[in-house]
C-alpha cells in the first residue's frame, strides 16, 4: 500500500472579481450558485518520489446574476511512500494505484481551494461562496503529464 504526504502547496493564481452589475441587475431571491469547472494535471517526479498535482477551479457562463467570477489554481507536491517501509519504486504496482492516489491528492487540494474562495469572498459585497463537494471517480482523473 502507498501513502501520500502533502509536502507543500501554493497558489499560482487567485483571481476573484465581484460583479458590479450584480447589485443593479440581479433578480430577487437567493444568490445564484456559480457554475464551475475543474481542470487537473499531474506529473511524477521519480527522483523526489513525489506526485505534483495542479488543480484549477473557475467559473463558466457568468452573467449579471452571478455575484462573482473566479479562477483559482493550486499546485501541491505529495511525497509517495509505502506503508510496509520498502523502498518506493514507481513500477507496475504503483501504476495499478496511481489514479487512486491522484484522486486523493486532488480531493485534498480542492478542499484548500474551497477554503480560500470562501475566505476571500467573505470580505466581498455579496457574501461568501462555498464550493460544493465533488465526487471524483478514478475515471475522472487525467492522464499523467510528461
Amino acid at each position: 500500500m502507498f501513502q501520500l504526504d502533502l509536502k507543500t502547496f501554493f497558489y499560482p493564481e487567485i483571481n476573484v472579481k465581484a460583479n458590479q452589475d450584480h447589485m443593479l441587475k440581479a433578480k430577487e431571491g437567493p444568490v445564484k450558485e456559480p457554475e464551475t469547472e475543474v481542470s487537473m494535471r499531474y506529473y511524477l517526479n521519480e527522483e523526489r518520489k513525489s506526485i505534483v498535482v495542479s488543480v484549477e477551479v473557475y467559473t463558466v457562463d457568468t452573467d449579471d446574476d452571478d455575484p462573482y467570477e473566479f479562477r483559482i489554481e493550486v499546485v501541491g507536491m505529495f511525497l509517495v511512500s509505502r506503508f510496509d517501509e520498502e523502498e518506493m519504486q514507481f513500477g507496475e504496482e504503483f501504476e495499478l494505484r496511481e489514479k487512486s492516489l491522484v484522486r486523493n491528492a486532488v480531493t485534498i487540494l480542492i478542499g484548500s481551494v474551497r477554503d480560500t474562495l470562501h475566505t476571500v469572498t467573505c470580505k466581498g459585497p455579496f457574501g461568501p461562496v462555498m464550493l460544493p463537494t465533488l465526487y471524483l471517480a478514478e475515471s475522472d482523473m487525467p492522464e499523467r503529464s510528461e
